[in-house]
């Protein structure tokens, strides 16, 4: 997903921050009972102070863009990105 993300022009991460250049399963995740399958496909999205709504709005059209070419290909991403609403910008 990372590339198909990056071809968009969506910057997102495969781990945490604190965690970058490492393979092993994040720690968080583990501690969350995140499934050792799911969680190695997890991706990172981080936002910040200048990000705006429709920067979420944009990533949310892109991963449900993502899900629906990966879902005719291969079955998989079935309900991400789908029936969600962003919340208020924090």
């Amino acid at each position: 997903m990372l590339i198909a993300f990056d071809l968009e022009g969506v910057a997102v991460s495969s781990g945490s921050a604190c965690s970058s250049g490492k393979v092993e399963r994040s720690h968080v995740l583990a501690a969350m009972g995140v499934p050792q399958e799911l969680a190695g496909g997890a991706i990172r999205v981080s936002t910040g102070w200048t990000t705006a709504e429709a920067d979420i709005e944009r990533f949310l059209t892109v991963l449900s863009r993502i899900c629906e070419r990966r879902e005719a290909r291969h079955g998989i991403c079935s309900s991400a990105g789908r029936n969600y609403e962003a919340g208020p910008a924090v």
